[in-house]
């Protein structure tokens, strides 16, 4: 690809360029902070995995979008409104990294782990792939065989049949998010292989498992949740930091194949069409990479662009539909926890048919309830948060649970962020994140203040103090 090519500085004005400096900025400072504390496990900070999901959407995507032109969206022209989605991007971290840095919170020094439980923690991997597996098969029937290999689940789903949704009813869709305890189960066997290498095959099953299935049913974020922590957990179990570098790459190699090969090449439910990839140059495979980020990030633009009126936003709505997600539709018929996104998109688009299936960036539907003090106020409190859960980390960061949890909780800010959808956010992490949190309570006992954990030679881990 040509470098000159793909940032073309002679299309982007300077205020656009004054924005994606501060906002490669406040990177940089979060990046260097990082770098210059005396432990190598500041390198995890959650605020760092928020800084890489932003550099792809907010700096990457609009970049290359500004550089080949392609700035009409659904029929809507939002070339002049790419400047409000930087400055909302600028707001939204910089808002994240007050409200990580400057808010008290609780330090969580209460109950712990004793010892590794990595066989504990080996049988309760394979009971969340089992119970993952188990409850789409219910669904799924023997669909779920053919879906495995995603490369030829376009030839079979067809005649495999279904399960028995008739007769769980209502509930149907929970048993389909049931897959996504495999996410979970197989991170779980992972940490135990890191110790125990005679675990390799069935680790390798299930993994495959997971991947065919996540690939079949073209759902890339579920990929993402299973392949990053991974990496971060090798890395975090050798007590090193990430190699940038090599991070980078991997970076690269999910916008190449993820986001593109499977982005453009996927049916939902029926696999990938690899031919569909077939002859295309690195730059065309990239440009298909970015295709996600360049329509979500101009959708964001475009909302805080054209929902400028106290009548346009949403108030408190996304808070309410966040309490109602869980209560399926049949015990409230009247249930409607997206109508104030499709009417902001429909606002946007105008046409019903153009608005289905955009999606916005979180700060897009944060700006939405009540404009900037509600994106500025969003932002703050999902800081706190992340500061929560890194204060949490750090005084188990030893322990093989508390690591799969945290690592997995940091790399699901991919969809908490990619997807302004709060009460979708939360019904994922339901079947994601909170069986290992639940876990960790289950197991975890009040054995006093945590420097009885650490001996004379293993310095005690502390929150950083402000």
């Amino acid at each position: 690809m040509n470098p000159q090519a793909f940032l073309d500085p002679t299309s982007i004005s300077f205020d656009e360029w004054l924005v994606v400096a501060t906002l490669v900025g406040l990177f940089g400072f979060e990046l260097l902070q990082a770098q210059a504390s005396r432990s190598w496990i500041q390198m995890f900070r959650p605020t760092l995995m928020v800084a890489a999901i932003l550099t792809y959407y907010c700096v990457v995507a609009p970049l290359r979008t500004i550089a080949i032109g392609e700035t009409l969206e659904r029929g809507q022209e939002l070339r002049g409104a790419i400047i409000w989605g930087l400055w909302g991007a600028v707001a939204f971290y910089g808002s994240l990294l007050v409200g990580f840095h400057q808010l008290k919170t609780p330090r969580f020094d209460r109950r712990f782990l004793v010892g590794d439980n990595l066989a504990l923690l080996y049988k309760l991997g394979r009971i969340l792939c089992w119970i993952g597996v188990v409850m789409y098969a219910l669904v799924a029937g023997p669909t779920l065989f053919a879906q495995i290999n995603p490369f030829t689940a376009g030839q079979n789903v067809g005649g495999s049949g279904s399960g028995f949704v008739s007769v769980i009813g209502a509930l149907s869709n929970y048993f389909v998010y049931g897959l996504n305890l495999l996410i979970p189960g197989v991170l779980l066997l992972f940490i135990t292989w890191t110790q125990d290498r005679s675990k390799a095959r069935e680790l390798i099953g299930w993994f495959m498992v997971a991947a065919g299935l996540f690939t079949s049913l073209g759902f890339r974020w579920r990929l993402v949740m299973l392949v990053v922590p991974v990496v971060l957990l090798w890395y975090l179990r050798r007590r090193r930091a990430p190699n940038l570098l090599g991070l980078s790459a991997l970076g690269l190699a999910l916008i190449l194949v993820v986001s593109g090969s499977l982005g453009q090449g996927r049916t939902y439910g029926f696999g990938i069409n690899a031919s569909a990839q077939e002859g295309k140059t690195f730059e065309q495979r990239f440009d298909d990479g970015i295709i996600e980020g360049r329509t979500v990030f101009l959708t964001t633009s475009g909302l805080i662009d054209r929902i400028n009126k106290p009548d346009q936003f949403v108030g408190t709505e996304p808070l309410v539909s966040l309490l109602l997600i869980a209560i399926p539709r049949q015990f409230l018929p009247e249930k409607d926890t997206i109508g104030y996104l499709k009417r902001s998109l429909l606002t946007l688009y105008h046409d019903p048919a153009f608005a289905a299936g955009a999606a916005t960036l979180n700060y897009g539907e944060y700006y939405l309830m009540f404009g900037w003090s509600s994106l500025i106020a969003m932002s703050v409190a999902l800081g706190w948060l992340l500061r929560c859960l890194w204060n949490w980390f750090l005084l188990r960061s030893d322990e093989p649970l508390a690591q799969v949890t945290y690592v997995l909780s940091a790399c699901y800010l991919y969809v908490a962020i990619s997807r302004g959808y709060m009460a979708q956010v939360a019904y994922l992490a339901a079947f994601t994140l909170l069986p290992l949190y639940w876990l960790y309570g289950r197991l975890a006992k009040p054995i006093g203040p945590p420097s009885r954990r650490f001996g004379p030679t293993q310095p005690q881990p502390q929150p950083q103090s402000r």
